[in-house]
């Protein structure tokens, strides 16, 4: 299984069978529906930092 965390609500998706997909800061992103996509969408930069720091890259390499 291909697991990643939706940005938006930290819930866990398989990436192969991710309905919600959406790109940003040169990766794919994964989403659990379709409102966490829009949300996301409407402020991307609301979930891709935290704290200042990159949301996604923790995300990635937390993964390999």
């Amino acid at each position: 299984m291909l697991k990643t965390q939706d940005p938006v609500c930290g819930m866990q998706v398989d990436e192969r069978w991710a309905e919600y997909k959406s790109s940003a800061a040169n990766r794919t992103l994964y989403f659990c529906s379709a409102e966490c996509k829009n949300r996301f969408e409407r402020e991307p930069q609301r979930y891709l930092t935290q704290g200042g720091r990159p949301v996604v890259e923790e995300q990635a390499q937390a993964r390999n």
